[in-house]
């Protein structure tokens, strides 16, 4: 365990993990002079940066009109403004900037014009969300060619409203993290599991760690989005595949920068488990074969043997009465509730 800390200090130190990035690949649609091109493939870089702003690279841009192709280059913008909105993210910035080459290996960099463009006004204004990209680019060429270039890029439909949170619960469970058969001790970990309105809920792992002994590396928060909820008898099953950037945790004592989730770029996680209401099972596998060529895992909880986690009592101790949906009835007898089927002291109970 220790030695795969030292293995994350070394790479992080060394600039060689990836920065969250996310490649999103639309279709691109150019007109000038109220001519429009034919609908040709862009690929986008969208960085993700500290400070809640994004990179934004255009790459390899190219003017096509028929069988003829002009390589301008690629078209990166920094520090783009990020607006929080319901089921996406605005985005948009006004800046001038000189074109850089671009990289495809069938063209040398003396074969992209952007760089004798010399500084270009841009106009991005735009959306996005974890897999769609919809934006307009107005590049501003009046002073050079009299006319600006309008690019669009994506579409601007589907962008579908966010469900609903209907409940939130917290679970303070342990967890036991393995990697390469070596397992820590058993630490505190609190989870936010938010319920939706589509029945589906968010899970977050927040301020994850990893810990061999004294030695501690802030990972930061695992939230997994629309995760897939089956109602079984005394309790939900939930779960997901997902590939996600890690978020910095939020405690006081630790700041943002201190975080390496955000750093690892994207992260396969595989999630899979039950709860009810008041306990959270589930594992967790981190995938870090890329990187890494191993996979960390999670167990947070003690399995839930039956239905009804904490209906078994002991004989002399207090009735305990729960719906078959798992949830606490309270009452210590049968005798005055609706007719149906309950879990009596781990037993069903037909009223």
């Amino acid at each position: 365990m220790k030695k795969f800390l030292l293995t994350l200090v070394a790479l992080c130190c060394t600039g060689l993990l990836p920065v969250a990035a996310q490649n999103y690949n639309e279709k691109l649609i150019v007109t000038i002079n109220g001519e429009s091109t034919d609908s040709i493939p862009a690929s986008i870089i969208v960085e993700q940066r500290e400070d809640g702003k994004i990179n934004f690279v255009l790459k390899n841009f190219m003017l096509v009109a028929g069988e003829d192709v002009m390589p301008v280059g690629n078209i990166s913008l920094e520090g783009v403004d990020v607006v929080q909105e319901e089921g996406y993210k605005a985005i948009s910035t006004n800046q001038t900037i000189t074109i850089q080459p671009g990289d495809t290996t069938d063209i040398p960099a003396e074969g992209w014009i952007g760089p004798i463009l010399g500084e270009v006004p841009i106009l991005l204004s735009g959306k996005l969300n974890d897999t769609r990209l919809y934006c307009t680019i107005d590049i501003n060429m009046m002073e050079s060619l009299g006319q600006v270039i309008n690019v669009v890029i994506g579409q601007d439909n589907g962008f579908e409203q966010l469900p609903n949170v209907v409940a939130s619960q917290t679970y303070n469970e342990k967890l036991v993290v393995t990697i390469n058969g070596e397992s820590t001790d058993s630490i505190p970990a609190s989870i936010i599991v938010e319920h939706l309105d589509n029945g589906t809920v968010n899970f977050t792992l927040q301020n994850f760690m990893l810990v061999a002994g004294e030695d501690v590396m802030p990972v930061g928060n695992i939230s997994l989005k629309g995760v897939a909820v089956v109602q079984e008898e005394g309790y939900k099953a939930i779960s997901t595949n997902q590939t996600i950037t890690i978020q910095p945790g939020d405690t006081t004592d630790i700041p943002a920068e201190g975080w390496i989730g955000p750093i690892l770029g994207e992260v396969p996680i595989l999630l899979s488990g039950k709860l009810n209401d008041t306990n959270l099972y589930c594992t967790i596998d981190i995938d870090m074969q890329a990187m890494l060529e191993q996979t960390i895992n999670v167990v947070i909880g003690q399995p839930l043997t039956t239905g009804i986690h904490s209906a078994t009592v002991a004989d002399n101790a207090t009735t305990r009465i729960f719906t078959l949906s798992g949830h606490r009835v309270p009452a210590t007898s049968t005798d005055n509730l609706p007719k149906g089927v309950y879990i009596v002291n781990g037993k069903k109970v037909i009223r």
